[in-house]
């Protein structure tokens, strides 16, 4: 599938917004660098920021998460989650996560208690 929105623009606001740049800027090649598709080598919380960075490169107008920054330190995640959910972007987040730190920074909780909606 093309990504035709991913524009370089989109692509940097990605990485910067995921915390990627420092990642990348020490690939031997930058972002031409070839990885395995599978991610063997990339650490998990690489492989996370790389699947968002991935997600929100299009800028779209939905964002549908699950637990998108497991294996992400605390620092790092607040920073991101602070970014992605700026009132800058123009896309709306829904985020399934059993991560606490979600709350300071959403605008509406909704929980799945016993199957219902509460």
């Amino acid at each position: 599938m093309e990504r035709t929105k991913a524009t370089p623009d989109n692509i940097n606001n990605a990485v910067a917004i995921t915390g990627l740049s420092s990642y990348i800027s020490k690939m031997p090649m930058g972002f031409n660098t070839i990885v395995d598709p599978e991610g063997k080598k990339i650490p998990r919380n690489v492989q996370n920021r790389i699947l968002l960075a991935r997600a929100i490169a299009t800028n779209p107008r939905l964002i549908i998460l699950e637990d998108p920054l497991d294996h992400v330190n605390q620092d790092e995640k607040r920073k991101i989650i602070e970014l992605l959910t700026s009132s800058k972007n123009r896309w709306n987040i829904i985020v399934s996560s059993v991560d606490n730190i979600w709350t300071e920074y959403v605008q509406e909780i909704i929980q799945l208690e016993n199957g219902e909606l509460k």
